[in-house]
């Protein structure tokens, strides 16, 4: 048969595979033909490329074989997981806060992988004040990528402080039951 290209079957770094037997014939009758390496044609194949190799064999003993290729790739994204959206409060005097989050995970069909920040800042930095959103990707061994997205919001809650200018005491203008008085604004 052809050359054969299959997909992983769902959760497994494997497919099972069905494939034509070979055929073969003869000038003279009699004869068979045998599975000499590699799968049989409904059994599972790795990932990878198998060689799969059948030989034919005529009643007087005389062989013939043919190869042909399993390639099973891994076409499954992975499954990753974020941690939860979080929402802090500005350290104090600071328009940010230090946020950490847990690292997010994954798991895919296959074996190998990883995981990286994408955008977003990374945990145990200061985040500012607002809604800031962080995106993660995993990479299997395959390169077959997913992301996810958590938000972390951060309010600010310490109110301001004002400075008064002092107490102004005067007397009142010559003639005049008022004074003019000019003093410094506020600061806050």
């Amino acid at each position: 048969p052809s050359n054969v290209v299959k997909g992983t079957d769902v959760g497994l770094c494997s497919a099972v595979v069905s494939y034509p037997l070979p055929t073969f014939s003869d000038n003279c009758p009699g004869g068979s033909q045998a599975l000499q390496s590699g799968g049989a044609s409904g059994t599972v194949f790795l990932k990878g490329t198998s060689s799969v190799v059948w030989r034919a064999t005529d009643a007087e003993g005389l062989t013939s074989q043919c190869t042909f290729t399993v390639t099973v790739n891994d076409t499954q994204a992975p499954v990753i997981t974020c941690p939860a959206s979080q929402t802090q409060t500005t350290a104090l005097n600071f328009c940010t806060a230090i946020v950490t989050y847990t690292t997010p995970t994954f798991t895919g069909n296959c074996s190998g992988g990883s995981v990286s920040i994408q955008s977003g800042l990374p945990s145990g930095s200061p985040f500012p004040k607002g809604i800031n959103t962080v995106v993660w990707r995993a990479t299997d061994a395959s390169n077959n990528t997913k992301t996810c997205t958590f938000r972390i919001t951060v309010n600010d809650n310490q109110a301001p402080t004002i400075s008064c200018p002092p107490n102004i005491s005067t007397t009142t203008n010559p003639n005049l039951c008022t004074a003019l008085v000019t003093y410094s604004n506020a600061t806050f």
